[in-house]
């Protein structure tokens, strides 16, 4: 029979493991630009973006459609380059433990 109290201290740690990895996260941050650098962003390893520049020209509404298809490209580029600094910080030994098969 499983004890429930056992099963709520693993239940602790794998929150306070999930605290530590977001904290992790949020301090990961990478840039993205579209072409031309018409549009700068960044995102932190939780996925929230900061746009940090836009050119003037893209901000008439006619150019609405540039500015979007700037914007994806931008975070495009950036998800990107996430991907690969988030796949730079897991730990296998760290995610096993998480899910009790450490």
């Amino acid at each position: 029979m499983v004890n429930p109290i056992s099963q709520i201290g693993k239940i602790n740690k794998m929150r306070q493991m999930g605290d530590q990895k977001k904290k992790q996260m949020q301090t990961i941050k990478v840039t993205g630009a579209s072409d031309k650098n018409r549009v700068e962003l960044t995102l932190n390893g939780l996925y929230e973006m900061q746009i940090t520049n836009i050119i003037d020209e893209l901000l008439d509404p006619s150019k609405k459609d540039m500015l979007t298809k700037a914007i994806e490209s931008a975070y495009s580029e950036a998800r990107k380059k996430l991907e690969k600094e988030i796949a730079k910080t897991m730990d296998i030994k760290q995610i096993m433990e998480m899910l009790g098969n450490a």
